[in-house]
Formats: structure tokens, sequence, C-alpha cells
């Protein structure tokens, strides 16, 4: 039986080697879709064929995964979320006023400041 034993240590060292090859080849498949979308990115001549590009860079190179799980210890989420969900209400309600008859005055930061006057000309 020590013969079979050889065999199977054998067939585990191919189906790694195999494993192994698959591997490198479908990175590669990858890097070169890459290559293909930056390069479609990089000729885009609209805003569609750009945002496409992009869209599907993002998704090639994992960058997604914000849209998926928006919690970060760099800024408050929830906020954002809430105040992302009123804008779209005020929007789609076409409420052009929005910002500062709705309490928004956080997106026009100066709306109380009094105008900056021009320097005097000489």
């Amino acid at each position: 039986m020590n013969w079979l034993r050889g065999t199977d240590q054998q067939g585990a060292a191919i189906s790694r080697e195999s494993r192994a090859r698959n591997l490198a080849e479908a990175q590669a498949r990858k890097q070169k879709e890459i290559e293909k979308w930056r390069g479609r990115l990089d000729g885009a001549e609209t805003y569609v064929e750009w945002h496409n590009a992009a869209e599907r860079l993002d998704e090639l190179e994992g960058h997604n995964e914000w849209k998926r799980n928006p919690a970060s210890p760099y800024y408050d989420w929830n906020l954002l979320r809430e105040r992302l969900k009123n804008l779209n209400e005020l929007v789609a309600n076409d409420n052009t006023v929005m910002p500062v008859a709705t309490g928004y005055p956080y997106l026009y930061p100066n709306a109380s400041a009094p105008p900056v006057a021009a320097p005097p000309s000489s």
C-alpha cells in the first residue's frame, strides 16, 4: 500500500500546482480587464461612457464595499444617511427653497454672513 500513498501525495502536489496556475491565470485575466476599462475611462467622450467605465472599474478593483456598508469611524454615517434621505425627499417634492427654509444652513455655511465687499479700486 506504500505505492498508493505516493500517488496520493503526487496527486495533491499536482492539485496544488493546478490551483496556483488557475489562480494566476484568473488574476492575469482580471488585470487585463482592469486595463481595458481604464483605457475606456481615459478615452471616454461622454459622461455616460465615463460613468459606465468608472462603475465597472470600481467593481473589478473592489471599491464598492462602502456602498454596501456605509458605517465608518471617520464620519457620522447615520447623520449623513438621514440628511441625504431628507434632501432626496425635498428634491422629489420639487422644494427649490429647501436649504435655508428647511433648516439646512450647513449646506451654505456663509448664508447668514454679510456679503464681502469688493476691494476699493485705485
